[in-house]
């Protein structure tokens, strides 16, 4: 073995990718395979059998930093340990920084990763104001239909917590990050509508489907406590001739109270309500495009009473096709 001391770096290329690993510690223990004291000077990569570090260890590829204490990692087997872990990413998806704090994280092999008691966050903080924590969490790299790399996740322990107290639990969720259906959860409450609950829910992963280019499509789930349960969709598609999308809504039995512009308060005794509306523009050719529109609601107040905003500054409401 070999000891190295007062600041160790150590930079790692695959062969088989452009992917570079740099390690840097106050110090390291390399272990070879037997061998002489003089061989030390001149040994292989493949006699490499691990790696220990320990005082604050920094690990990075460009993409992922993970930092802690110490870290061993076993190169003969492609796993590694490392405890009291910081892992820290941006997602460009989110547009923010993410970091994962957790006891314990292993790799256990080139494709899965285990941490223990972890958190999640957006903030470097130890104590984020806000932050989802998990007894464990797996990660399994795969392979999708399409040809690109996924992220498949096991988290087991699930609790959202503010500060240091959790107000949400959850026992297990598995699937890909990405492709989470669960898409907006909102919590609102106002004079036309009282109090509300309302969730998006991504259609593809829903029923397990691979996702299609230009196509995006949520269904909705919605409670409100003095209307009760409702139902629909927001689907929209785009395409280099093709532009449009549908949205459609249905309230089971409505029991609340509408406020029309006028101020005025309607009850409402149980009625089925829904809307649907269409739009479609589709570019025939360099000169010509055809416009069509479909519109269907169920009474005049609908759309003042539960989207205000679209009666104030909304188009018109109309059933046309144009040919421009």
């Amino acid at each position: 073995s070999l000891l190295l001391t007062d600041g160790v770096r150590v930079l790692y290329r695959d062969a088989r990718s452009t992917r570079q690993l740099q390690m840097q510690a106050e110090r390291a223990v390399v272990f070879l395979s037997d061998g002489t004291v003089a061989e030390l000077a001149q040994f292989k990569p493949e006699d490499l059998q691990g790696i220990y570090l320990e005082g604050d260890v920094q690990v990075t590829d460009g993409q992922y930093t993970l930092r802690g204490p110490r870290i061993y990692y076993d190169v003969t087997r492609d796993r590694a340990l490392i405890v009291d872990a910081v892992f820290w990413t941006y997602d460009r998806k989110l547009g923010m920084p993410l970091y994962v704090r957790a006891e314990a994280l292993r790799q256990e092999s080139s494709e899965q990763f285990v941490a223990e008691k972890a958190t999640v966050a957006n903030t470097r903080f130890a104590r984020p104001h806000m932050s989802i924590g998990a007894q464990t969490v797996t990660v399994d790299r795969y392979q999708r239909r399409d040809g690109t790399t996924g992220n498949y996740v096991d988290a087991r322990g699930l609790t959202a917590r503010a500060g240091s107290v959790p107000f949400l639990y959850w026992p297990v969720w598995v699937g890909d990050p990405e492709r989470f259906p669960l898409r907006s959860f909102e919590v609102s409450s106002s004079s036309r509508t009282g109090p509300a609950w309302k969730t998006a829910w991504d259609i593809h992963t829903l029923l397990g489907l691979e996702r299609t280019e230009g196509l995006s499509s949520e269904f909705l789930l919605d409670y409100y406590n003095e209307r009760g349960f409702a139902i629909g969709t927001n689907t929209n598609w785009s395409n280099d001739q093709m532009k449009g999308g549908v949205f459609a809504y249905l309230l089971f039995d409505d029991q609340g109270t509408d406020v029309t512009s006028g101020s005025r308060r309607i009850d409402v005794m149980g009625e089925t309500r829904s809307v649907l509306m269409a739009e479609n523009r589709w570019s025939l050719n360099p000169l010509w495009s055809l416009t069509t529109e479909a519109t269907y609601i169920s009474d005049p107040r609908l759309i003042t009473a539960l989207w205000p905003d679209w009666a104030d500054e909304g188009r018109e409401f109309t059933t046309r096709a144009r040919l421009d």
